[in-house]
């Protein structure tokens, strides 16, 4: 059989094509890229009626039918039957995927076009596609088609078929019916992705009694679809409670005190949950924060050596040095004295810081006080030699000077005042004898001037004692005398 091919209907008129010995019409109809075969039987005069024929749309359209005979029957019987078809046509849906096989980290484009045909206008409305566990959202035609993009991981392993239903709009719904078609079997292999774990402190240096806000995302990278699960952080002694993720990120607070100090490395773990298990590997991120210890509002003190000479006025100085620490601000006074010296010391140093305290800190720089240290030099006096023991040579000399006074001159020269003079003489002589020699007799040395030995010599501590408010420090400074 060849069927002749027209604006409608085709038909074909054969013989007995069932068996029954009456000659039949096998009706061919072509329309929507589809081949429907009818078999209506004949008689002698007239055929059955054609109310089973679906023609190509609504409208009056003329179906001929002609017997061309056979060895059975002449070809004698031709008829032209009009039909009146109205209402809407159903529109062919045609499904095509970008591709037929697709991994779980693969996305997929599919292409739905709806036609009604050979001159038949192009439909308008939308479409959207469902299968292997996913619906997509309505997309408006375009010329007859739109393309929906069906992100990775959202159709189930296996072999999915794809539906498309088309939904006419105003303009469209006097002509065209809903339809639906099919797409070829799509073939989702299941694969795995290692995400990107990213840790994000919302500081890099803190100290331990501040807290820690840290934020985790979690990407499977373009394309792919929005990660789900959970994530854990995790600092040496640390770990937190498991944090869910939402839009791919999470936010994790860390208590103050709960990191050690020092540098820390960060590291969050994250965990797919059922949605995300066939798409997506357990992953880890990790980043360093450096913790350090908390430092009160404090200072310090501390003065450089001395080394003086008993008595100087000059060098005798110490710079006296108050640092601050943990943002310490405020007047420190400044006091001084000696805590350690030589044993049996005598005239111990005086110390004073004179105008130079209180020392005023007003911020990270440090101050300073100077010490004055004074000493005492030593002093001496004249000393006497003492005499040896007995009488001195000059006693007897004297008294023999005097006699010799007294007797060798002759007595008629003596005058009374020759012999008044000869008796001072002696007087003279016999006072410094009892003043030079007194106590020969036990042996004892002269006596001595008025002097003093000065400051001891030696090392000595000096602690200086700073203070502001409730807050102390203390330092030393070493002072040697020499």
């Amino acid at each position: 059989m060849s069927p002749t091919t027209g604006n409608g209907p085709s038909f074909i008129a054969g013989g007995d094509f069932n068996g029954d010995g009456k000659p039949d019409l096998a009706v061919a109809n072509y329309y929507d890229n589809a081949l429907t075969v009818l078999l209506t039987q004949l008689t002698q005069t007239a055929i059955a009626t054609a109310s089973n024929i679906s023609p190509t749309g609504a409208g009056s359209h003329l179906i001929n039918a002609s017997y061309p005979g056979d060895q059975n029957f002449a070809p004698s019987i031709s008829t032209t039957v009009s039909l009146t078809v109205g209402g809407q046509t159903t529109p062919i849906i045609t499904v095509t995927p970008s591709s037929t096989s697709i991994t779980t980290a693969q996305a997929l484009s599919v292409t739905v076009a709806v036609s009604g045909g050979s001159g038949s206008p192009t439909p308008t409305g939308s479409v959207t596609l469902s299968g292997g566990g996913y619906t997509s959202a309505a997309a408006t035609l375009a010329s007859g088609s739109a393309t929906i993009n069906i992100p990775a991981g959202s159709l189930a392993t296996g072999a999915d078929t794809l539906t498309a239903s088309y939904t006419p709009d105003s303009s469209s719904s006097s002509t065209y019916n809903t339809a639906t078609g099919t797409s070829p079997a799509v073939t989702v292999t299941q694969v795995t992705t290692t995400p990107t774990v990213t840790v994000a402190p919302s500081a890099t240096s803190i100290t331990t009694a501040q807290a820690l806000s840290v934020t985790v995302a979690v990407s499977g990278g373009s394309g792919k679809p929005t990660p789900t699960g959970s994530v854990t952080l995790i600092s040496g002694n640390y770990t937190s409670a498991a944090a869910t993720l939402s839009s791919g990120s999470a936010t994790v607070n860390i208590p103050a005190g709960s990191m050690a100090t020092g540098a820390d490395t960060l590291t969050a773990g994250y965990t797919p949950d059922s949605s995300s298990s066939s798409t997506y590997n357990s992953a880890t991120g990790s980043t360093a924060v450096t913790v350090t210890t908390t430092v009160s509002a404090s200072f310090t003190v501390s003065g450089t050596a001395v080394t003086v000479a008993k008595g100087a006025t000059t060098a005798n100085t110490s710079t006296i040095t108050v640092t601050p620490a943990g943002a310490f601000t405020g007047s420190v006074a400044l006091t001084a004295a000696v805590t350690s010296s030589p044993a049996g010391a005598q005239y111990l140093p005086t110390l004073s810081f004179g105008s130079t305290t209180p020392v005023g800190i007003t911020g990270t720089t440090a101050g300073t006080a100077t010490l004055t240290i004074s000493t005492t030099a030593a002093t001496s006096a004249a000393l006497v030699h003492p005499k040896r023991p007995g009488v001195p040579w000059y006693t007897p000399g004297g008294a023999t000077l005097a006699c010799l006074l007294l007797f060798g001159i002759p007595a008629r020269r003596r005058s009374w005042r020759t012999m008044l003079g000869i008796l001072l003489l002696l007087v003279a002589s016999t006072g410094g004898v009892l003043a030079c020699g007194g106590g020969g007799g036990s042996g004892g040395g002269g006596g001595g001037g008025g002097g003093i030995s000065g400051t001891t010599s030696g090392t000595y501590t000096v602690t200086i004692t700073g203070t502001s408010g409730s807050t102390t420090a203390t330092g030393t400074v070493i002072l040697t005398v020499q």
